[in-house]
């Protein structure tokens, strides 16, 4: 039995399908977030995960946080937007393939600092 060679289109396909697997390098850097649903001025997050350095707002974004009291892994996040509409955030981790953090709307406001049910609104959080 001779062997057979492969094809150029079986090479590159082999590759695609290499590539295709791996996702991405691993080590620090952020994940991001975005809070869905009607338009926001302000939303109060809490988010849990190992592995969190911090937080920033995106875009016209700005994010406060901190650590809860008696609570591992667990920060508080005030995002504020004047602009109003979807908030995006990062969250700074020691390594981007971790799993992503848990993340839970406390509270949230429109842009005219009117409340805003929480149950309308969506986290989304990517790498």
């Amino acid at each position: 039995m001779t062997p057979r060679k492969v094809g150029p289109a079986a090479a590159l396909f082999l590759l695609l399908v290499g590539v295709g697997c791996d996702s991405g390098p691993s080590g620090p850097g952020a994940l991001t977030g975005r809070v869905t649903g009607q338009p926001l001025g302000a939303v109060v997050l809490e988010v849990t995960g190992v592995g969190i350095q911090g937080f920033d707002g995106r875009g016209s974004s700005q994010a406060y946080s901190a650590a809860v009291a008696g609570r591992v892994d667990t920060y508080r996040v005030v995002l504020v937007d004047a602009v109003g509409g979807d908030i995006t955030f990062d969250i700074r981790v020691d390594d981007v393939r971790m799993e992503p953090p848990t993340v839970v709307v406390i509270a949230a406001a429109r842009p005219d600092n009117v409340s805003q049910p929480v149950a309308t609104l969506a986290v989304i959080v990517e790498r």
